[in-house]
């Protein structure tokens, strides 16, 4: 479950032959993320609680021991998961009261290391290890539909931030392709600064320059975005669901950042809007969001401007999500466009539930 220090930085969607699915960029612990399972990083099967490593706060959240009472196979016996030494699972499922084992990628010396003498290549060929693990996991059943992991190889392996989310991000994007049943790779950035390095890495590989100071989009933009959360919090009730609620407030959080990025929060509208339309019974699962749109404004006989307003989210979100491609770029105008938007969205939810039988 998510904890309190959890902050949504991107949503990168990712389109399958499986639906769409996502990279998801936050701010926070790792073990606070919104995930199933974890996949951390380890040195030869090391995962003494020392340092600054992740197993610290695995062993001071779960074991509540001392840290001396560590020993080898603290965990239960590794599991070498396609017969090598790079990617092993634990069986902490009882330690941490979990459905899914702690998935282990060992960066740093594993037997590449000594077969390559290109760091590069290292990597790349400890994901593709990692990708082919998961598929195998997945077979067995022990790999959720969400994994969460952190930034892997920019501390202590020698890559640039750039260098290590443009592997780990190609990873991400062929593990939703081609892994049934998972849904979304979280990658986490600890601390303030390494979020902002993260996200500079982030647009300048997706060649995204969207970004905006806040203090200096025009003051009508920000007062009209302003004037509409509170009424957009008011509004959010239960029937939503959880999941659509966290989205609408990761949203208004990401647009009261000092940096903005337009594209982002067209995306994350977008997802809100897509996770909304999924939840309602009243529709086929088989439709494609445009047919959704339509259906539900017919069920809920609201004027056509409300299903303008959805339509304005999907289409901006597909705007953002192909930027290279999009025959324009969106404005900070927009983001007021997406805030009316998500209040549309809001009222046919309410009008829906008094139109339940």
């Amino acid at each position: 479950m998510p904890g309190e220090y959890c902050e949504l930085l991107a949503r990168h969607r990712v389109i399958t032959r499986y639906g769409n699915k996502s990279i998801s960029l936050y701010l926070g612990d790792i073990l606070d993320m919104p995930c199933d399972q974890w996949v951390f990083s380890a040195f030869q099967g090391d995962y003494q609680p020392k340092g600054s490593s992740p197993w610290v706060s695995v062993w001071e959240r779960f074991v509540n021991k001392p840290k001396n009472s560590y020993h080898p196979k603290f965990y239960g016996e590794p599991n070498r998961v396609i017969g090598n030494d790079v990617v092993f699972s634990l069986p902490t499922e009882a330690i941490f009261n979990q459905d899914y084992p702690i998935i282990v990628l060992h960066l740093l010396g594993n037997e590449y290391w000594s077969q390559f003498d290109n760091n590069n290549l290292v990597l790349k060929r400890s994901y593709s290890d990692l990708l082919l693990s998961l598929k195998i996991l997945s077979e067995s059943g022990e790999l959720g539909s969400v994994i969460g992991m952190p930034l892997l190889g920019s501390k202590f392996h020698g890559y640039s931030i750039e260098e290590a989310l443009d592997a780990q991000k190609t990873f991400a994007e062929d593990a939703l392709q081609t892994v049934p049943g998972l849904n979304e790779v979280i990658i986490c950035a600890y601390s303030d600064k390494d979020a902002e390095s993260v996200m500079k890495a982030y647009h300048n590989l997706m060649n995204d320059h969207s970004t905006i100071l806040r203090n200096e989009v025009e003051n009508w933009i920000i007062e009209s975005m302003e004037n509409m959360y509170d009424k957009i919090n008011h509004q959010s009730d239960k029937s939503l669901g959880d999941d659509v609620i966290k989205g609408i407030r990761d949203l208004i959080s990401m647009s009261k950042r000092e940096k903005i990025n337009i594209n982002d929060i067209a995306i994350q509208a977008r997802s809100v809007l897509e996770t909304w339309l999924n939840k309602s019974k009243l529709l086929s699962a088989k439709h494609t969001m445009e047919r959704k749109i339509e259906q539900i404004v017919g069920e809920t006989g609201r004027p056509n401007r409300s299903g303008s307003y959805l339509h304005s989210i999907r289409i901006l979100g597909n705007t953002a999500s192909h930027r290279l491609e999009a025959p324009y770029q969106l404005s900070p105008e927009d983001l007021v466009t997406i805030f009316m938007a998500v209040l549309g969205m809001l009222q046919l939810n309410q009008d829906m539930q008094h139109n339940r039988p």
